[in-house]
């Protein structure tokens, strides 16, 4: 089965995106940012995992063993762009798409 991470599960898009996932067999990998909010995820079929986009070195591990990886990042302080050469850096190194 295809393993994928979705980033941002406890915002409303994200949340959606893990929801439907796991309704279609899916056990995603959800990365949460403060881990008191993982709770809204806890009637999910999921793996929660602790991890800040801004951090690269929690990057490595949440990208760790996925095929895929569905991302939200936020577009505050210009972290978009810096979020998304970390996944890809962190991702290449883990093989995933």
């Amino acid at each position: 089965m295809q393993r994928v991470l979705v980033t941002g599960a406890t915002g409303f898009i994200g949340y959606e995106v893990a929801r439907q996932l796991s309704d279609r067999g899916f056990r995603p990998r959800l990365m949460v940012r403060r881990p008191e909010r993982g709770d809204l995820l806890s009637g999910l079929d999921a793996e929660l995992i602790h991890g800040d986009l801004t951090r690269p070195s929690s990057l490595v591990r949440a990208v760790q063993g996925v095929d895929t990886i569905d991302t939200r990042p936020t577009h505050k302080h210009g972290v978009k762009r810096r979020v998304k050469r970390e996944l890809l850096t962190s991702s290449s190194r883990s093989h995933c798409q």
